[in-house]
C-alpha cells in the first residue's frame, strides 16, 4: 500500500476540551478504534489515558486565536481530511446576569462559542475531503431552556444551537454532518468550576441570598446526573451512522425540561422555576 493511500484509510480524529469529561472518553473509545486523535486541552499532555501511540495531546487554551491557529495549522499539514470533529471544550458560568463581569462574560463566549467557530472553519477543509465526515458539537438542554444565574451560560449554548442548524444546512452539499448532543448533568468537573467559582460573587449582591439557595438546588442535580460514559457512547453511536439525526437530547430530565419550556406560557415558567429552584411560596 503507498503512502497515499494510507492516509486516505487513516481515520483521523481532533477533539477539544480532551483531557477531561466527555472530551477525554471519546479520545480513550477512538484510539480503541484505531483513529489518529489530535487531542487539544489546556493539559492535554499531563494526562496519562492520552499516552498512545495514536494520540497526539496537545496543550492549548482554545481561547487564544493565535495559539490555536498555530496547532489548527500544524493539524492541516500533516494530514489530508479529518473524519471527525468533537467540540467538546467548554464550561459554566454560574451568576446574577447584573453582577457577571464584562470579561467573565466575554470569556464565556470566547471558550464555548467563538473557539469552537474558529476551529469548526479553520477544518473544514480537511472535513469536506472526506464524504459523511462528523461534526459533533457538545451542547446541553441549557441550549434549549433557560435557567436562573446561568444566564450567560444558556446563551452561549443557544448561540452553539443556532450556529449548528445553520451549519448543518450549509454543509450538506459536501455530505459533512452536524450533529448536536444535549444531554441532562453530566457527572465530570463542570459542577465544580461553575458552582464552587466565587471570584467575583459579592456577599452583599442584592442576589446572595437566591445565589446559594440556587447553587445547592443545582448541586443536588447531579446525584441524578449522567456519565460521561454514556454520553461519550452515544457520540460513538453517531460516529457510525452515515447520516446520523442533528441533534440528541439525553436523559429523561432533559426531555421534561423541554416539555415544560416548550408547553408552559413563559409567566407559568418564570414563577415555576422560582418556586422549584428558591422554595418561593414553600
Amino acid at each position: 500500500m503507498n503512502q497515499e493511500n494510507s492516509n486516505i484509510e487513516k481515520k483521523v480524529a481532533v477533539i477539544t476540551g480532551a483531557s477531561s469529561g466527555i472530551g477525554l472518553e471519546c479520545a480513550i473509545l477512538l484510539l480503541e478504534k484505531g483513529y489518529k486523535v489530535y487531542a487539544l486541552a489546556r493539559h492535554a499532555s499531563l494526562c496519562p489515558s492520552l499516552k498512545h501511540a495514536m494520540c497526539e495531546a496537545i496543550d492549548i487554551d482554545v481561547s487564544d486565536s493565535s495559539a490555536l491557529q498555530e496547532v489548527l495549522s500544524k493539524i492541516k499539514s500533516q494530514e489530508i481530511h479529518c473524519d471527525v470533529l468533537i467540540n467538546s471544550a467548554g464550561y459554566g458560568l454560574f451568576g446574577s446576569l447584573e453582577d457577571t463581569p464584562m470579561n467573565e462574560i466575554k470569556r464565556q463566549f470566547d471558550v464555548n462559542f467563538f473557539a469552537l467557530c474558529e476551529v469548526t472553519h479553520t477544518l473544514l477543509p480537511l472535513l469536506k475531503n472526506k464524504p459523511y465526515s462528523k461534526i459533533i458539537n457538545l451542547s446541553s438542554v441549557a441550549g434549549r431552556t433557560h435557567m436562573l444565574f446561568l444566564g450567560y451560560y444558556n446563551a452561549s449554548k443557544h448561540a452553539l444551537e443556532a450556529y449548528s442548524d445553520v451549519l448543518r444546512k450549509e454543509l450538506m452539499p459536501f455530505k459533512v454532518q452536524v450533529c448536536l448532543i444535549e444531554p441532562w448533568a453530566v457527572r465530570s468537573n463542570w459542577d465544580y468550576v461553575a458552582f464552587d467559582d466565587k471570584k467575583f460573587e459579592e456577599t452583599s449582591s442584592v442576589y446572595a441570598k437566591e445565589l446559594n439557595m440556587a447553587r445547592e438546588f443545582y448541586s443536588s442535580l447531579y446525584k441524578h446526573a449522567l456519565s460521561t460514559q454514556k454520553v461519550a457512547q452515544k457520540i460513538m453511536s453517531l460516529i457510525a451512522q452515515k447520516e446520523p439525526k442533528p441533534r440528541s437530547l439525553l436523559g429523561i430530565r432533559a426531555k421534561f425540561l423541554l416539555i415544560l419550556e416548550q408547553f408552559l406560557p413563559s409567566k407559568w415558567h418564570d414563577y415555576l422555576f422560582r418556586k422549584v429552584v428558591l422554595k418561593e411560596g414553600a
